[in-house]
């Protein structure tokens, strides 16, 4: 084990053993799987404000499942994780502050319901080694319920070509080699199992989305937590795809494959 793993092995199961009690109660493991900037943040961030609930940061706890930790020591870092993305330190030089305003980011009330925002990452590791959901589910040992947000992809595809500095044609075949593993993912579990919510109604319906996935994985959807979190969603999408100078190869190569992938349907270049 690699020195740093091992340190973490060990703080982990002492502190877990500290806070054991802590854990009693959790009855829902949450995983978020897709494509990176398809409002992954936002919806994550959103459920970690809930009372129950805590959704950590990107600690990519996938990690951890190879390794072989156990399910205290992996919820005693996502409980430690959280309390460090919100701190105010962090939040001042990200380019969205998703904290809400007077909820339970970086605390908990009694925990009901655990995860990690890691979307990207979590499904190109899953692409690469299918049974890691098999091994997350006996890791855990609470229900899995995997959360899919999707975006036009031409927005998505054109953040990937943005951010990355590939070029249209890369970016393009690996926003689908993950489409083929999100496919998959979902053809391993049942229906109660995967929500998959389009970024374009949730920004337009936080208030309903946000019911609808408490409903989901578990939780109470209490009407002051749904309202602040309405509170701090932008109601129209950013249109990335306007960014990047879109050739007309390249629209048809994405409308052609579109229609492999149901959870896409809809989406076009014009809207």
């Amino acid at each position: 084990m690699a020195a740093s793993m091992l340190s973490a092995h060990v703080g982990s199961a002492i502190a877990a053993a500290q806070h054991r009690h802590l854990f009693d109660d959790v009855q829902t493991y949450v995983m978020f799987i897709g494509h990176a900037r398809s409002g992954h943040s936002l919806v994550g961030s959103l459920l970690n404000a809930h009372p129950d609930a805590v959704i950590a940061h990107e600690l990519d706890v996938l990690r951890y499942v190879r390794w072989g930790f156990r399910s205290a020591q992996i919820f005693q870092l996502i409980v430690e994780r959280d309390a460090l993305i919100t701190s105010r330190e962090f939040h001042a030089n990200r380019r969205y502050d998703y904290r809400v305003a007077d909820q339970w980011q970086g605390r908990v009330r009694r925990l009901k319901v655990i995860g990690d925002k890691k979307g990207g990452a979590s499904t190109r590791k899953l692409g690469e080694h299918p049974e890691l959901l098999s091994r997350l589910q006996r890791t855990v040992r609470v229900p899995v319920r995997l959360v899919q947000v999707v975006r036009n992809p031409y927005d998505n595809i054109s953040t990937i070509a943005l951010r990355s500095g590939r070029d249209l044609g890369e970016a393009i075949d690996r926003y689908f080699d993950r489409c083929a593993t999100v496919q998959q993912l979902g053809s391993q579990v049942s229906e109660k199992e995967l929500i998959c919510l389009r970024h374009e109604d949730f920004v337009a319906d936080p208030e309903r989305s946000m019911s609808d996935l408490c409903e989901f994985v578990g939780l109470e959807a209490e009407e002051s937590y749904v309202r602040r979190c309405a509170a701090i969603v932008r109601r129209s999408p950013h249109l990335s795809r306007h960014e990047i100078v879109w050739a007309q190869e390249h629209v048809e190569r994405v409308e052609q494959r579109l229609a492999q992938y149901p959870f896409l349907n809809g989406y076009t270049f014009a809207g």
